[in-house]
C-alpha cells in the first residue's frame, strides 16, 4: 500500500505543470525556450527577539526584513542591530556592526565589530539572548560562537575567560549577568578555584580521513587553563563521526604557547603499538580548536612519543586549516540504481545557508554521479527568491543526462529540487540551462516552470 501511495505521487508529479509540479507528454521540444528573467527578490517575514521594555527579558516579535544580496542569516543579524518596527529597543549600541555570518555543521559563527565588547556587560547579555533566542530558532542552529574581530569573545574585566559557544536555553538575561558576577568575584580574588562549563568546537572527522568535522561538547574548565580542557576533549572525541585519536592518548605535558613567535608545542603520548595514519589530521584539529583561545596563533608543532621515543612530528600553519573542514549534512540522491531517492550523507565545504547554494549543488551534483568533477562548470548559481530557488545549471548536465530513462530522469531532477529546497525558505525550483528556459530536463519531466519539492512526509520515509 505504501508504495502504491508513492507511485501515485510518482505519478502526478509527471503528470502536471506549474509550481510543485513536473508536466510530461509528448517529447515535442526538449531544448531551449528563451532566456529567464530573474524575479526580484522578496522581503522575508521573520521572528526577532529583542528585550523587553524592563530589560528583564527577551520577547518575540515579527516583523518583515528585506532580503539583500548577503545570507539570509547576515540579514536577519543586520535586522537585531536596529530597533523593530514594533517599537521595541535593540540592546545594540550605535555603531555595532556584524563582520561576518556563518553556518558549519549546527553552529553559527558570527563575527561582530570592537565596539560590541565595549558595551556595558548588561546590555552585551542582552544582546547576546537576542541573538541565541533568534538564531537557535532555526532547526538547523544549535549553537552560537560570537567573537571580536575575528577574537573569541571576552568582557574587559575578564580577559582570560573566553565566552565560547552558547546553546539554546530558557533563561533571561539576568542569568547571565549574576552568573557573570559570580565569575568576576572570583576571577578577582581566587582565580584558580573558578569552576567553569562550557560548550566548545572540537572535530572528527570523515570515514576517509580527509576532511575534519566540528563537534560542539561540553568540557570542565579550571581557572582559566581552557587549553587543558580543550586538549583532553580532543582525544576523548566525540558521540559521533570516526575519531582522530585512538584510545589510549594522553598529555604528555603541558601546551606551550610562545606569544614572540606566535607558535604553540603540544606533546602527546600514544598507546602502546600505534602507528601514525597517513595525512593525519590531528595538528589540524589542535591548532583549528586552540585558535579559540590563543587568537594571535599562527603554527602549531604536534610531537607524538612512545615512552621516550619521539615517532611524531609535524608542523601546520593555522591559516591552511581551513581547507580541511567540512560539514556533514543530509541530502536526497539517486540510489545504487539510479532510479530511486535515497537518504545520503554529504560533505560539503560550505553549509547551505545563505540565498546562494551554488557551491552545496555543485558538491551534491559530484556526489550524484561519478562521472561529475568540481571542475566541470556545473553549476553556474542557484539563488533563493522567496519561497522559489533558481537553479542555473550547466550544458554538461543536462548533456550527461540525455537518454536516461524516466525514472533516472525523476530521481535526479527531484534530488536537486528536494534538497535545495530542504536547506533553505524555498518550496520549489526552477531549473535553468545557462541562464535559459528549457523544456524539458531531459525528455519526461517539463522544467519550464517551477517544480515544487518532494512531500515532507515522504522525503522522511527514505533510507
Amino acid at each position: 500500500m505504501k508504495y502504491l501511495k508513492y507511485l501515485i505521487v510518482f505519478i502526478m508529479c509527471l503528470t502536471f505543470t506549474g509550481c510543485g509540479a513536473s508536466g510530461t507528454g509528448t517529447k515535442v521540444n526538449t531544448g531551449i525556450i528563451g532566456e529567464y528573467t530573474y524575479p526580484d527578490v522578496k522581503d522575508s517575514v521573520v521572528t526577532l527577539y529583542y528585550p523587553s521594555p524592563d530589560k528583564a527579558k527577551v520577547v518575540s516579535c515579527t516583523q518583515t526584513i528585506p532580503r539583500t544580496s548577503q545570507s539570509f542569516y547576515m540579514d536577519i543579524m543586520t535586522a537585531l542591530l536596529s530597533n523593530s518596527s514594533t517599537g521595541l529597543t535593540t540592546a545594540f549600541t550605535s555603531g555595532v556592526e556584524c563582520r561576518s555570518v556563518m553556518l558549519v555543521q549546527n553552529i553559527l559563527y558570527i563575527d561582530l565589530s570592537w565596539r560590541f565588547s565595549q558595551m556595558k556587560p548588561a546590555d552585551i547579555f542582552s544582546a547576546i539572548s537576542m541573538m541565541v533566542s533568534t538564531f537557535t530558532q532555526y532547526s538547523e542552529i544549535d549553537f552560537i560562537n560570537l567573537t571580536v574581530e575575528g577574537v573569541q569573545l571576552t568582557l574587559p574585566d575578564m580577559p582570560l575567560r573566553p565566552y565560547m559557544l552558547f546553546s539554546a536555553y530558557a533563561g533571561m538575561p539576568g542569568d547571565f549577568m549574576n552568573a557573570y558576577q559570580a565569575k568576576l568575584k572570583l576571577y578577582q580574588n581566587d582565580m584558580p578555584s573558578m569552576v567553569d562549563m562550557c560548550y566548545v568546537v572540537i572535530y572528527s572527522q570523515d570515514s576517509s580521513g580527509s576532511y575534519l568535522i566540528p563537534q560542539a561538547t561540553g568540557v570542565t574548565v579550571t581557572g582559566c587553563d581552557y587549553a587543558s580542557a580543550l586538549l583532553k576533549a580532543l582525544l576523548a572525541g566525540t558521540d559521533t563521526g570516526t575519531p582522530i585519536f585512538t584510545d589510549g592518548f594522553t598529555v604528555q605535558s603541558n601546551t606551550a604557547y610562545i606569544a614572540e613567535q606566535k607558535h604553540l608545542a603540544v606533546s602527546l603520548t600514544c598507546p602502546a603499538g600505534w602507528t601514525a595514519p597517513k595525512n593525519w589530521l590531528a595538528p589540524q584539529a589542535i591548532a583549528s580548536t586552540m585558535a579559540s583561545i590563543y587568537p594571535d596563533l599562527e603554527s602549531l608543532t604536534l610531537s607524538v612519543y612512545n615512552g621516550e621515543n619521539r615517532i611524531y612530528n609535524a608542523t601546520t600553519d593555522v591559516s591552511d586549516v581551513s581547507t580541511f573542514i567540512r560539514s556533514l549534512i543530509n541530502v536526497y540522491v539517486p540510489g545504487a540504481t539510479g532510479t530511486k531517492l535515497t537518504k545520503a550523507k554529504l560533505l560539503v565545504s560550505q553549509m547551505p545557508n545563505s540565498m546562494d547554494l551554488t557551491d552545496f549543488t555543485r558538491d551534491l551534483l559530484v556526489a550524484s554521479n561519478n562521472a561529475f568533477s568540481a571542475k566541470d562548470g556545473l553549476v553556474n548559481s542557484v539563488t533563493i527568491y522567496g519561497d522559489m530557488a533558481v537553479i542555473d545549471l550547466g550544458k554538461t548536465v543536462y548533456d550527461t543526462y540525455q537518454g536516461i530513462s524516466p525514472e533516472k530522469e525523476y530521481a535526479i531532477v527531484y534530488s536537486l529540487v528536494s534538497s535545495v529546497c530542504a536547506y533553505s525558505e524555498a518550496t520549489c525550483a526552477m531549473l535553468l540551462e545557462d541562464g535559459q528556459v528549457r523544456r524539458y530536463f531531459t525528455s519526461t519531466i517539463n522544467v519550464s516552470s517551477p517544480l515544487y519539492s518532494l512531500p515532507a512526509s515522504y522525503l522522511s520515509s527514505l533510507t
